[in-house]
């Protein structure tokens, strides 16, 4: 699906700090590894676009970070009767090395008109091979046991987002229409589809629309959060083997049955992902802050197993921000019990951030004085030292509120103060992981600020 002239053209500029390496999934597979390193990055790439189709604190945040690594994205509000349709189109940049990588993200339940799609449980016959054939088929009131039979509510949504309206005044198509086509001609994309809760729901019967339209099985990638069950087992045994799905799912979700027990008929496929939440945690397991932290410690813990092989990123996949060389002091701590279990993701969390961020980065693995520092640093070849503390506290008259503050300083190689600033939030509507990228983020501006000043 080239960019050039099509519906895709970025509107909104998007990153993902995080996986600033995230371009090389499309290599091709050098060591048996790479297989789980590769998976690891899609679903941590799937999970940033389904919380960034979200239109809440964390999703302005997440936003913020993906603008680092070159990511685009186009959002689309499609409305019908039956539903407000709302998913985002994300693209890396093109380079020589890698061909990028496509995601269509579909934004989960927010509004009234989306809990009524959920509830809307009667199942329609699903086939055809064009929009006026879906709709004839969904209209058909006789079927047999051997015909797919689809949620009513999320058939409704996936009309209204892809099948409805023409792309545009001077395109015919439809937007499903389009996609279909551009995949056709470019057999060697692929399409990731994803989305949490009715977001992830509706991407299986994206993906199983765009199959019934000529898109071959390698194209189509599903990754859904924490997302029910969409139809019949007649339609797992048409569909399952027409795509790829991969169903992440979170201990004490009690999302991904709630269709079985309520009603008879509805069956999840496809491959599983399980994930376990903070034991701390006092969030509802369904929510989606909970899925991308645990994400993000699998993601970590992957990359633990596999760094020391994995090949070096490609400069063109990750362009800094600040033609800087700095010198980081190993951060201080001073955290509460309830962020004790995700320090050592904190910092390498915070180790991305900075690497992404900066031309070139050293990082020092002990905390000592500022002259120290500056020998360390100038000996290192860098220019600037960083230095940084957390606090993670309770809040005052508060039982369960938690607050987690990022300090930061940076200074010249002769100790001279440059820029210190500060930033809070609290972990009421995130974790302390997703937090800890939070308050980094709010700093972005200071420290942009000072070395466009300086250089």
């Amino acid at each position: 699906m080239k960019s050039h002239g099509s519906p895709y053209r970025s509107k909104l500029i998007v990153s993902v700090c995080l996986v600033c390496a995230l371009i090389t999934i499309a290599a091709p597979k050098a060591e048996a590894f790479e297989d789980t390193a590769e998976r690891a990055r899609i679903r941590l790439a799937c999970a940033l676009a389904s919380m960034a189709s979200y239109h809440d604190e964390l999703n302005v945040m997440v936003e913020t970070m993906l603008r680092k690594s070159g990511w685009t994205a186009v959002q689309y509000y499609k409305v019908s009767p039956e539903a407000e349709a709302k998913y985002t189109v994300f693209r890396t940049a093109e380079n020589e090395a890698f061909p990028p990588m496509i995601i269509l993200s579909f934004t989960g339940t927010e509004s009234n008109m989306d809990t009524s799609v959920d509830v809307r449980m009667h199942r329609v016959p699903f086939g055809g091979k064009s929009p006026e054939e879906f709709r004839q088929t969904a209209e058909q009131e006789k079927h047999n046991g051997d015909t797919p039979l689809v949620h009513q509510g999320f058939n409704d949504y996936i009309t209204a987002a892809l099948f409805s309206k023409p792309v545009s005044a001077k395109e015919s198509r439809t937007m499903g229409e389009y996609i279909a086509d551009s995949l056709k001609a470019t057999p060697d994309e692929k399409l990731y589809i994803t989305g949490h809760s009715l977001g992830g729901a509706v991407a299986v019967i994206a993906a199983a629309r765009l199959s019934d339209m000529g898109v071959a099985p390698h194209q189509l990638e599903v990754v859904t959060f924490g997302a029910p069950a969409v139809a019949n087992e007649s339609f797992a045994k048409a569909y399952g083997d027409k795509m790829r799905i991969e169903r992440v799912i979170m201990q004490g979700d009690p999302v991904k049955y709630v269709f079985q027990a309520i009603s008879g008929g509805y069956v999840q496929f496809g491959e599983k992902k399980y994930l376990r939440p903070l034991p701390e945690s006092e969030h509802f397991p369904h929510r989606m802050v909970v899925y991308l932290d645990s994400i993000l410690r699998d993601y970590y813990d992957i990359l633990l197993k596999t760094e020391a092989a994995l090949p070096k990123t490609d400069p063109l996949t990750n362009q800094p921000n600040i033609p800087a060389k700095i010198f980081v002091a190993a951060p201080m701590y001073d955290l509460d019990d309830v962020f004790k279990s995700s320090q050592p993701y904190i910092e390498m969390l915070l180790k991305d951030e900075i690497s992404s961020e900066f031309e070139y980065t050293v990082f020092s693995k002990e905390e000592t004085n500022l002259s120290n520092l500056s020998r360390l640093a100038r000996a290192a070849g860098c220019d600037y030292v960083m230095v940084q503390s957390l606090e993670g506290k309770r809040q005052r008259f508060s039982e369960n509120e938690f607050r987690l503050t990022l300090s930061e300083s940076i200074y010249d190689l002769n100790g001279n103060l440059l820029s210190a600033s500060s930033s809070s939030t609290a972990i009421t509507n995130m974790t302390p992981l997703e937090a800890a990228a939070y308050v980094y983020e709010h700093n972005s501006d200071a420290r942009a600020d000072i070395f466009t000043a300086t250089n």
